[in-house]
């Protein structure tokens, strides 16, 4: 009797444990169906670089013209999961420098970051309506002898500040400027790093009202980040090497949420894609990393999201002539790496967002001269 009675507590015990692990990983995906695909815009190299942004009800697609230096920002609708185009309200702007993309923010109004001439410009969408030179602002503009392979990205820094994160070509150091949009004063502008060549392909996350930017250590090869701590309105940085493989650290981006910060980049020695994660919010540290995919791909672009638990990371294969979606269902050391387009030339810049579990895809297809989307269906189901 008392033996099947501990025998009842130890099944009762590990039935708790059971259901308590598929709480944790309740879901995994299991499938990704294609629901549609539809052509943009026709028009020449308009969109050979592109960057997508899912904001309100809307999803904001800048495009760039790569001959002829030219950025056209769209506004897309999503009614009842279809995408209606709102192309007669499209916003442009001239001179824009060829090879660079238009970069949105997930903020209300979306801010765009670009290079024009040689500046860096910040400009915020007021709204969407004929183009009467009147649509954005410019709210920052920092110049250089040469910004031709300058790398940024705006933040917002808790819901009053304003960042943007970018490499100076001229002195091959990180900056990081804010204002706080609540008061008069101006921009504060600091060198985060400039010990060697340092900031390429930076982004920008924030997590517990921290700044977290991961760039390129050219000089020595490395993974860094730096990490901003707000005290009253000053921000105080600490800097770390996070991947000392060497040769790691383009084509960098990043995600976060309260609980974590994820960034995915190119190991440009072996061709590899990697992932790190931290899930300490309260100290950003305790990485992981992990190869997201090993085959030793000639990427273009990588970008990462998150849905539902799941992390996803975009990329492209120029070797195969596909775009590539890597997905991982919880164990960082494992993941399911599919061919999500296999088009000729397709796929030289290409975006992701995830909304509602519809996973959006935009790229240029280079025989087309064309600007597509593709949405797909994402398919959850139980782990037994």
């Amino acid at each position: 009797m008392k033996k099947s009675f501990i025998s009842i507590i130890i099944l009762s015990i590990t039935w708790m444990l059971f259901i308590y692990r598929g709480s944790i990983y309740s879901s995994e995906i299991k499938e990704i169906e294609l629901e549609y695909a539809y052509i943009i815009e026709r028009n020449g190299f308009m969109g050979a670089r592109n960057y997508l942004r899912f904001i309100d009800d809307s999803l904001i697609l800048a495009l760039v013209d790569t001959g002829k230096g030219k950025a056209k920002i769209k506004r897309m609708i999503i009614d009842k999961d279809v995408v209606i185009k709102d192309s007669n309200n499209d916003i442009i702007i001239n001179s824009v420098y060829p090879a660079s993309k238009v970069l949105v923010s997930n903020t209300n109004p979306p801010l765009l970051s670009y290079i024009k001439g040689n500046s860096l410009v910040v400009s915020r969408i007021d709204k969407f309506d004929k183009y009467n030179n009147k649509d954005y602002d410019v709210v920052f503009k920092f110049s250089s002898n040469n910004t031709n392979y300058s790398y940024s990205q705006v933040v917002k820094i808790e819901d009053d500040t304003l960042g943007i994160a970018f490499y100076d070509p001229s002195s091959k150091s990180l900056n990081f400027a804010y204002k706080n949009e609540s008061d008069n004063e101006g921009w504060r502008l600091e060198e985060i790093d400039k010990n060697g060549d340092v900031g390429q392909y930076v982004s920008a996350c924030t997590i517990g009202g921290k700044v977290v930017l991961p760039y390129l250590d050219y000089s020595n090869g490395n993974l860094k980040i730096a990490i901003g701590t707000r005290i009253l309105n000053k921000l105080y940085w600490r800097k770390l090497t996070l991947d000392s493989s060497k040769g790691v650290g383009s084509l960098i981006s990043c995600f976060s949420d309260e609980n974590e910060i994820a960034i995915s980049y190119l190991d440009y020695n072996t061709r590899n894609v990697k992932f790190a994660i931290s899930s300490n919010p309260s100290k950003i540290e305790n990485w992981e990393i992990s190869v997201v995919d090993n085959k030793g791909y000639n990427c273009y672009n990588i970008e990462i999201a998150k849905f539902d638990g799941h992390y996803f990371v975009l990329y492209h294969d120029l070797s195969n002539e596909s775009i590539q979606l890597a997905i991982n269902n919880g164990d960082y050391s494992r993941w399911t790496v599919i061919d999500l387009i296999k088009a000729k030339y397709a796929g030289v810049d290409s975006s992701l967002e995830i909304v509602s579990g519809q996973l959006y895809v935009t790229y240029y297809n280079l025989v087309d001269e064309a600007i597509i989307i593709n949405k797909y269906r994402l398919n959850s189901n139980s782990v037994d």
